[in-house]
């Protein structure tokens, strides 16, 4: 027989929960009508077909809601409890209706953007697939292998599909890269830790930048001195050298 399915919205659900049923002094149960404005009192009777407790008149028959492994089965005809869980508060907080051609949508996006991740991984260029090793991952090409470089990349890219894609769109992931590689070779050093951007070249062992407060690291710092009129001229300057060393 059809039912609609309910579900505890906590991943960690209990073996079996039961679900607050009716109003009561101290603790509340109510639904806020829309149109009035006024909380009205909730009750769920077997035997009343509305959920509101001041519409209820003579006997009035007590069910229980319990979840087992925080699942709720309702048969689609049982219009009083369906009627009663859509008015309950707790709705879409602690429970939720479980819509499986929605799930079913979303989970089909989620394969879209996995295979799109996975593909433009497969796709990159070897320079690509460096500059986001260095910016994404924190290694260093010279010690890796191309085809490392690219299974590491592959798998980051179906474990975190979005974040991946992100990166590409990133217009700053060129000279983030660019940064990561100057150290790389040792054209610039880090020093008071990673606090302090010095150059690193045989006649020049000044600074270059210091870390602000609100940068987030040395990295974000040197980014945006290099984003200054006077500090695109430090950055061609260094981005010269480190073409000569390639």
């Amino acid at each position: 027989m059809a039912a609609t399915i309910f579900r505890l919205t906590n991943e960690k659900a209990p073996l079996s929960f039961t679900l607050q049923s009716r109003h009561k002094k101290g603790r509340g149960l109510t639904y806020k009508d829309p149109k009035t404005g006024k909380s009205r009192p909730l009750r769920y009777a077997t035997n009343h077909d509305t959920p509101f407790a001041d519409e209820q008149e003579g006997e009035v028959m007590l069910g229980e809601i319990e979840f087992k492994d925080g699942m709720l089965r309702v048969d689609e005809n049982d219009n009083i409890l369906l009627n009663f869980l859509k008015h309950h508060p707790d709705l879409n907080l602690r429970f939720e209706k479980v819509d499986k051609k929605k799930e079913a949508v979303e989970e089909l996006k989620d394969y879209d953007i996995e295979y799109e991740a996975y593909s433009k991984a497969k796709s990159l260029d070897i320079h690509n697939v460096e500059k986001l090793i260095r910016v994404i991952l924190g290694y260093e090409p010279s010690n890796m292998t191309s085809m490392e470089m690219k299974r590491d990349l592959v798998v980051f890219a179906r474990n975190n599909p979005e974040d991946f894609l992100s990166f590409l769109d990133d217009p700053n992931i060129d000279s983030q890269s660019d940064i990561e590689e100057l150290r790389e070779m040792n054209i610039i050093s880090l020093r008071n830790k990673e606090k302090e951007v010095f150059y690193n070249l045989p006649d020049n062992k000044s600074k270059i930048v210091t870390v602000k407060q609100g940068e987030e690291d040395w990295r974000e710092s040197l980014k945006n001195y290099f984003d200054t009129d006077a500090g695109m001229q430090v950055y061609k300057m260094l981005m010269s050298i480190l073409r000569t060393k390639k």
